[in-house]
């Protein structure tokens, strides 16, 4: 939460400064750009989305994608997470949740901060939790190496869930 309302403070400041549009290095460094430091040797600043390589290259090739996105963008991302993170109880117990990331996934903090959300999510009985790390997946595990597989669990807990 603390991280959330430094976030929250620095783009109100810079917002004041700049203007709400403005695209700041200094917000881009404290959020993407520390995600690729887990995977060395870089061979982009991309890498911490995949392992597959073709599919780093498409992202790099993409002018839709890498852009830095505006301040207004992460105030209001900002404020968003800490809704979600004092609202949990919100959540209805009946509602089926499945929770799927990388093991080497940089944003949930190498499977750390989505284990925590997993433990989050039983701590308030939902009653129909599923919960897998793909191993040694990074961000992207819909394009990763495993991406079969992981369609297939979704696949198959999307028809388990359908009305019958």
């Amino acid at each position: 939460m603390f991280l959330l309302k430094m976030g929250s403070f620095f783009t109100t400041l810079i917002g004041a400064f700049k203007g709400m549009k403005h695209r700041s290095r200094f917000i881009d460094k404290l959020t993407f750009q520390k995600y690729n430091a887990g995977f060395k040797p870089n061979r982009t600043p991309y890498d911490w989305l995949n392992r597959d390589e073709k599919e780093v290259d498409k992202y790099v090739d993409d002018e839709y994608c890498g852009g830095m996105f505006t301040v207004a963008f992460w105030k209001a991302f900002f404020h968003e997470l800490q809704t979600i993170n004092r609202n949990y109880e919100l959540i209805p117990k009946n509602l089926p949740i499945f929770i799927a990331s990388g093991s080497k996934c940089a944003v949930g903090n190498y499977g750390k901060d989505i284990s925590k959300l997993y433990e989050k999510y039983q701590k308030i009985q939902i009653k129909d939790l599923q919960f897998k790390l793909y191993d040694q997946a990074r961000h992207e595990i819909l394009l990763e190496l495993c991406k079969e597989e992981v369609r297939s669990d979704f696949v198959n807990w999307f028809v388990r869930h359908l009305p019958k």
